[in-house]
């Protein structure tokens, strides 16, 4: 797997759809690289952390890395592959669902991904 491909379009959604939030891209990304070079060959439990701001808010760039992680590691070959939007959209929407992601947001970062392959 790409791992500079999942932080590059990690990060161009963060500042595309997160802007408020891009600027702590880089500390989620650290923790992330550490929780991935810490449990190489198990099986990796990105749901947590969550990050909170003050109160209930969450800070989304773990979602969007583990989202960008997921589907990378479940269908890069097909994304990097140009293979058909519309039998791609099913199997990337399948990941995520399965991984707990909702509906909404799998959208987002799926439309996302479309577009900057220039599948669209």
């Amino acid at each position: 797997m790409n791992m500079d491909k999942v932080k590059e379009h990690s990060r161009k959604f963060m500042e595309r759809k997160y802007t408020d939030e891009a600027p702590y891209f880089d500390i989620a990304w650290e923790i992330f690289e550490e929780i991935i070079k810490g449990e190489k060959g198990e099986d990796l439990d990105l749901k947590g952390p969550i990050v909170r701001f003050e109160g209930d808010d969450t800070i989304m760039a773990p979602m969007v890395i583990r989202a960008f992680y997921t589907l990378y590691s479940e269908v890069g070959e097909e994304i990097e592959s140009g293979r058909d939007p519309v039998n791609l959209k099913p199997s990337m929407m399948e990941s995520l669902s399965k991984n707990n992601f909702s509906p909404e947001f799998s959208t987002k970062v799926i439309d996302f991904v479309l577009e900057s392959w220039n599948y669209r």
